[in-house]
């Protein structure tokens, strides 16, 4: 049962880096569709 711990640790650690890796990711592509619609009104303006 202790090495199933380890194991059950190691998995949660790998899952818990990837979920904030995975949200991190999500955010900064939001944020670059934000700046892509700012600069086509910039763009449509002119």
């Amino acid at each position: 049962m202790k090495t199933f711990g380890i194991m059950g640790f190691i998995f949660g650690m790998v899952g818990f880096t990837f979920g904030i890796t995975a949200f991190t990711t999500a955010l900064n592509s939001s944020n670059k569709v934000k700046e892509l619609e700012e600069r086509m009104k910039e763009l449509e303006e002119k």
